[in-house]
């Protein structure tokens, strides 16, 4: 890997809570992250503004309403954001381009997209000026992969975006196992190891804060 030098933490999941929790989704992995994204989420997310850049029928959002100052999703794909359900008081969506509607403030931005839009995503939270975190999420594998290249269709090794951002703003990985379903089948049928990338933006005070959880 390029960033070698970056530590892994593994945490601990229930996973009899993440399949609790997936029983009560809407949309079925892997339309959504894995279900026990919101266990390790909730150390960061804890009385505090939470936000799902992409949120689709707002699975995480509901799942985290209960923990969390205020919980917001965006979604711009209306085929997904039709299913938003959620009756909770501290819960919104907004339906939209997050990369084209003014961003909500919030303590927390949750990322779970395409590579090449983060550096975009990152630059208008920067431009916000106040301290957040945003987080990052991919498979294990998805963090050092290989990218089809122009160059007569060879391989070539390129780190994932988010280990980058990690190194430059000194932030940190932790991993942990998921188990989920898919299709509708009923109990686990695959096992997997996820990251979140955690991504300290705009200033020594968000810093602090990721320091003392």
């Amino acid at each position: 890997m390029a960033y070698e030098h970056i530590k892994v933490t593994p945490v601990g999941v229930d996973a009899d809570v993440a399949l609790e929790d997936s029983c009560r989704m809407v949309e079925v992995y892997p339309a959504r992250c894995p279900a026990a994204v919101g266990q390790v989420l909730r150390p960061y997310v804890g009385g505090r503004v939470f936000c799902d850049l992409g949120c689709g029928a707002g699975d995480l959002v509901r799942l985290l309403g209960r923990y969390v100052k205020e919980s917001i999703g965006i979604e711009r794909k209306e085929e997904r954001s039709k299913h938003w359900a959620s009756s909770e008081a501290n819960t919104r969506l907004i339906r939209g381009d997050y990369l084209k509607l003014e961003m909500p403030v919030a303590d927390v931005y949750f990322y779970w997209g395409f590579p090449e839009v983060l550096d975009e995503v990152v630059l208008r939270l920067e431009a916000m000026g106040s301290a957040c975190l945003l987080i990052g999420a991919a498979s294990s594998g998805f963090l050092d992969y290989e990218r089809l290249c122009a160059d007569g269709g060879k391989r070539k090794r390129e780190p994932s975006r988010l280990l980058r951002y990690v190194d430059i703003y000194k932030g940190r990985v932790v991993s942990f196992l998921a188990q989920e379903t898919s299709g509708g089948v009923e109990g686990w049928n695959e096992e997997m190891t996820w990251c979140l990338c955690v991504i300290p933006l705009n200033g020594a005070k968000v810093r602090k804060w990721r320091m003392s959880i």
